[in-house]
């Protein structure tokens, strides 16, 4: 019977449970594992997903850098979805004032 590993691409958990069954010799399938592309939750925008409450905070911060803006730029899917949770109450309301213009920081 083959296992199967569930994972992020670039997750350090996933890298050394892959490493650990490839040095045991375990012979198993992997399955990739998106957030973002789950069921279609970043385009319906329906409701928070673990995937927001753990991913906006931090682009929160990489968008207040105007190097980040420009990077978010890229991926229009996830920077609307950033601007969907940014509306919700849970993230406007605890957001730290130093977030409130996205860009400013240098």
């Amino acid at each position: 019977m083959m296992s199967t590993l569930t994972g992020y691409q670039d997750s350090v958990y996933s890298w050394c449970a892959r490493a650990g069954l490839k040095a045991k010799g375990v012979v198993h399938a992997y399955e990739e594992l998106d957030p973002f592309r789950e069921k279609g939750l970043v385009l319906k925008m329906a409701s928070l997903t673990v995937a927001d409450l753990m991913l906006a905070p931090m682009l929160q911060y990489f968008t207040a850098a105007s190097h980040g803006v420009g990077q978010m730029q890229t991926y229009p899917a996830l920077a609307r979805r950033l601007g969907w949770t940014d509306k919700h109450s849970a993230f406007s309301s605890t957001r730290p004032k130093m977030l409130e213009r996205a860009g400013e920081l240098q």
